[in-house]
């Protein structure tokens, strides 16, 4: 598979490319004598990196209690919006009816949500899916939602940002701490032993995810 085909295979599985706007034609790769019709010109693939993008909040849905108050932070920011899933979550109903999706479609809409969009990704079942699919996403100015601690090592190694769902903003100075305890848990309960769980999810660890969301939203 040659490079430039390689470039419109990534374009197509990315949510963040727009597919609203047709791709120019480059008049060098076809001239009057060429009996072909003239090629889609992907940009990308001569500049050899991608188009730059702004900020862009990605939500791990995997039980995840706080999408809608994620996205109703991203509304007011004017950020735009990764819901990551598998097809069994109904991802869907969180999308409020008139939210654009995509960011073509959201340009010109509101002036005070010109920047906001949201968008669905279908991911396979599998434990490691979603985590997968977000993290080759990511740009370091991202921010990501979600309650697994692996794949929030993985969003702050590539520089990015990352919130738990009951409000913990994510730091690197802890993060390998928490990987530890976690690991340490999973041997306790494989030899047949009992771990405390999760405490319920409270009312206040959603006002406490919407306070710490809203600030990293601002930086």
């Amino acid at each position: 598979m040659n490079k430039e085909n390689v470039s419109q295979m990534a374009a197509f599985d990315n949510p963040l490319a727009c597919n609203d706007e047709k791709k120019p034609v480059n008049p060098s790769k076809n001239t009057p004598e060429d009996s072909e019709p003239d090629e889609e010109y992907d940009m990308w693939d001569e500049e050899d990196a991608a188009p730059s993008r702004g900020r862009v909040l990605f939500i791990d849905a995997d039980a995840c209690p706080v999408t809608s108050v994620a996205l109703a932070c991203a509304r007011d920011a004017c950020t735009p919006v990764v819901i990551v899933g598998n097809t069994t979550q109904n991802l869907e109903r969180h999308i409020r009816h008139g939210d654009p999706r995509s960011r073509e479609k959201a340009r010109g809409r509101d002036a005070s949500h010109d920047g906001f969009w949201v968008d669905v990704l279908d991911v396979s079942i599998g434990a490691d899916s979603a985590d997968f699919a977000i993290v080759e996403r990511l740009l370091p100015n991202d921010i990501v939602v979600t309650q697994d601690i692996g794949l929030a090592s993985m969003v702050l190694g590539r520089g990015a940002a990352a919130i738990g769902v009951r409000g913990r903003v994510y730091d690197k100075a802890t993060i390998d701490m928490q990987l530890f305890i976690r690991h340490e848990e999973k041997k306790v309960r494989r030899a047949g032993g009992r771990t405390r769980g999760p405490e319920p999810f409270k009312g206040s660890d959603r006002t406490r995810f919407r306070h710490n969301l809203i600030e990293l939203l601002r930086k």
